[in-house]
């Protein structure tokens, strides 16, 4: 009898920067605000539990891409995974309030690529003087802020999760990207972990 599957476990949340309680210093948290800090933490272990218990891999992925978008206070959630050529194909595109996006719902190509190809995560808002400017893309679609993250687990790139707005009062900012990241990582690793489980059931 095989044993049984090892349980996934949640990748640490971001740490907040030295000068934290004990060495006679004010903790400085992730954002700068200590509830919002604190409710981000609740809900990565409340994803980490509804993902884990996922009937199926179709309602794992789009668990995963609606808690991201809940996460960062995002308008819209889409998680890409390589197609036969190796572009990005959309897998899931989600809207705030855990509803599909219509079909053929527009973004980013140059962000989704970039980050597909590169492996490094893009924070980016319109104007936003950078290395890498979509802004042209962003500005043609009506986006104001775009976040996107490899999703990466045992050195395999799975796809890529973005998150974006067009509410001209919501930016994303570099706290929010390594929230993003943290609640990536523990994305990839249950996703991974579920494939390995279906394989072994099958094998």
């Amino acid at each position: 009898q095989d044993p049984p599957a090892t349980p996934p476990v949640a990748p640490a949340a971001p740490a907040p920067p030295e000068g934290g309680a004990g060495d006679g210093s004010q903790t400085i948290w992730v954002t700068g605000n200590r509830q919002h800090d604190t409710d981000r933490i609740r809900l990565l272990v409340d994803s980490l539990r509804e993902l884990s218990s996922a009937a199926d891999h179709d309602s794992l992925l789009v668990n995963m891409v609606d808690r991201a978008v809940a996460l960062v206070g995002a308008e819209r959630g889409l998680l890409f995974t390589p197609g036969p050529d190796g572009s990005p194909e959309v897998r899931v595109a989600r809207a705030a309030g855990r509803s599909d996006l219509p079909r053929g719902a527009a973004w980013s190509t140059q962000v989704v690529q970039s980050v597909l190809g590169g492996g490094k995560p893009v924070c980016q808002k319109v104007g936003e003087d950078t290395d890498f400017d979509p802004s042209r893309s962003m500005i043609d679609l009506n986006i104001r802020a775009v976040m996107c993250v490899p999703l990466m687990a045992r050195e395999q790139r799975l796809g890529v999760l973005m998150v974006d707005t067009r509410a001209s009062t919501r930016t994303f900012s570099r706290g929010d990207l390594r929230w993003f990241e943290a609640l990536a990582d523990m994305l990839a690793i249950v996703w991974t972990n579920r494939e390995a489980e279906e394989e072994r059931l099958l094998a």
